[in-house]
């Protein structure tokens, strides 16, 4: 109970009427309470205060952070990048006035290890990351 008398912020007021604006937007509050309980968060001092607008209220999951990216959607991105940054050395090449085709070097250096990357994620049992993207754990 002694935790219900601390006092609250600013930020655990925000968070609060958040909440509520949630439940509101999903139809558990009307305009009218909603108004009546923002107000009264905002005046809140106590976690007690802050916990009396919301205990009748459903706890709502806690929304998930988006999925870490697999190593396939990172190749792709990759793959993606090489390609788009190639066809920007040619173009400024070609602006050039052609000449000796030097964006080669830089497309045989990048896709080797690009070439490198993809081979690895096909290889069964890489050694240092799966396929979802996490490090490996000894058994």
């Amino acid at each position: 109970m002694a935790g219900d008398l601390v006092r609250v912020g600013d930020d655990e007021r925000e968070r609060v009427v958040a909440t509520l604006h949630e439940h509101a937007s999903r139809g558990r509050l009307d305009p009218e309470e909603l108004d009546e309980r923002v107000e009264r968060a905002l005046g809140a001092r106590t976690r007690a205060d802050l916990e009396s607008l919301t205990r009748d209220l459903p706890e709502e999951a806690p929304r998930r952070a988006s999925r870490p990216s697999t190593a396939v959607e990172r190749f792709r991105r990759h793959v993606g990048i090489f390609t788009v940054m190639m066809l920007f050395f040619v173009a400024i090449w070609a602006l050039g006035g052609g000449g000796p085709f030097w964006p080669a070097w830089a497309a045989l250096g990048w896709g080797i290890a690009l070439g490198i990357q993809g081979v690895r994620l096909l290889t069964p049992g890489a050694d240092d990351e799966d396929r979802d993207g996490e490090p490996d754990r000894p058994a």
